[in-house]
């Protein structure tokens, strides 16, 4: 699973087009969430729901570095060349924020495949900025 963690002032997506025939339903709507820790999270071939725990470790460290208010869960493909298969990635991907909410996180999850437009504001702090492997 690889993950990149963006401290943010915002982050705004909206769905534009379905990229799978198995898309979440969703509204194509802009949807805008105020000073995240936004995750954007690939899942990659091999990835089971056992490392969610040590994912979930990693992001609430961050989030206690850098103190923000709620979390976004992003999917996002590009960060791997061996994505696993969508139907398992959005497992993971729903079980990564149902943790997180279980130990009370506001977390907003964009959907799940779809292609997206997005706007961000990175903060630009030492600790803006980080990405890991697990």
């Amino acid at each position: 699973m690889k993950v990149l963690l963006l401290h943010a002032d915002y982050m705004e997506w909206k769905p534009t087009t379905p990229a799978l025939r198995s898309a979440e339903p969703t509204v194509k709507e802009w949807v805008r969430v105020e000073e995240p820790l936004v995750v954007m999270v690939s899942v990659e071939e091999g990835d089971y729901e056992g490392k969610i725990p040590a994912v979930v470790k990693d992001i609430e460290e961050q989030f206690n570095r850098v103190k923000p208010k709620r979390i976004v869960i992003y999917p996002w493909v590009h960060l791997s060349q061996r994505p696993s298969k969508p139907s398992r990635a959005l497992v993971i991907i729903r079980k990564l924020a149902e943790a997180l909410e279980e130990k009370g996180y506001e977390v907003h999850r964009a959907p799940f495949g779809w292609y997206k437009a997005f706007r961000i504001s990175v903060k630009g702090h030492p600790l803006a900025e980080l990405s890991r492997s697990f």
